[in-house]
């Protein structure tokens, strides 16, 4: 669900799929339409995030509040680490100045 009035958006694994209704309860809580991103498999929060920060969406409105939904287990792990993400590990220093990149700063 991409929501262009959105000024919240949700971004994180599988676990914010539309069928969870993880966006439409925070949508309800806050009263306000909340934009959702979200990745499936081994992607992990870290490229999922990247990912999100460098689309099309995120630059044509940033939104005010980013909810970035991270698991427990991936907590403990940087964006790195080959075995929980194998195909989306990112360097740490890559992914800070991936973010920083895609803030402008």
């Amino acid at each position: 669900m991409r929501e262009d009035r959105a000024d919240v958006a949700a971004v994180g694994s599988s676990y914010l799929a539309p069928e969870f209704n993880f966006a439409a309860a925070l949508s309800a809580g806050l009263g306000r339409p909340v934009a959702l991103d979200w990745k499936t498999a081994n992607v992990g929060p870290y490229e999922t995030l990247l990912a999100y920060l460098r689309s099309r969406t995120f630059q044509r409105q940033r939104p005010l509040l980013l909810v970035l939904s991270l698991l427990e287990g991936a907590m403990v792990l940087l964006p790195s680490n080959r075995s929980a993400f194998p195909q989306h590990a990112v360097g740490t220093d890559a992914f800070l100045g991936g973010v920083r990149s895609a803030l402008g700063g």
